[in-house]
């Protein structure tokens, strides 16, 4: 997958754009799929014991939350890119931002209200509460779907490093303090 990837980016900044667009488009169709499918299998009995594990649990979950906002550093990365990043940047982060929350919150709502927390699968939670609830079909969409837009995460990341400074990479003893 890394070799595909570096052969797509090596064919230039414009046809990692389109292939970025394109695995993004395919994951946000996949998220959106998942949501309400989600949400047409809700259950609110699931929703009983709402903090199951109280408030260690509620940091535990926004611990692994954290990491879905890791890319952030790569659109930054990216930004000289922009045609008026001054201005579209900022706007283009909280948006996501935004978007994404927004979209995270309502994906694990629909996950826990199609089936019990403690039965949610930790590996492959959506294609596994929708098998559980005799929507096989959707189990196979989503788990193809997880799959086949597995390169977006790889092609993000290698389109972004040669933009890296080299000072960034490492801290210089000199520059630290």
């Amino acid at each position: 997958m890394q070799a595909i990837c570096v052969f797509i980016l090596l064919a230039g900044v414009n046809m990692g754009k389109v292939t970025i667009n394109f695995f993004t488009i395919l994951k946000m169709m996949i998220v959106l799929f998942m949501i309400v499918g989600g949400w047409s299998l809700f259950n609110s009995k699931n929703l009983d014991d709402f903090t199951p594990y109280g408030f260690d649990g509620i940091m535990r979950g926004a611990t692994s939350a954290f990491f879905g906002y890791l890319g952030y550093d790569e659109v930054c990365c990216l930004a000289a890119e922009a045609k008026n990043p001054h201005k579209l940047l900022p706007q283009a982060v909280m948006g996501t931002i935004f978007g994404v929350t927004v979209l995270y919150c309502l994906a694990a709502a629909a996950l826990v209200g199609m089936q019990d927390y403690d039965d949610i699968d930790k590996d492959s939670g959506f294609s596994q509460a929708f098998k559980h609830n005799g929507w096989e079909w959707a189990n196979q969409i989503v788990a193809v779907g997880e799959i086949v837009t597995l390169p977006l995460v790889v092609l993000i990341s290698f389109l972004a490093q040669p933009r890296l400074p080299p000072h960034s990479l490492l801290y210089r003893s000199c520059d630290c303090y």
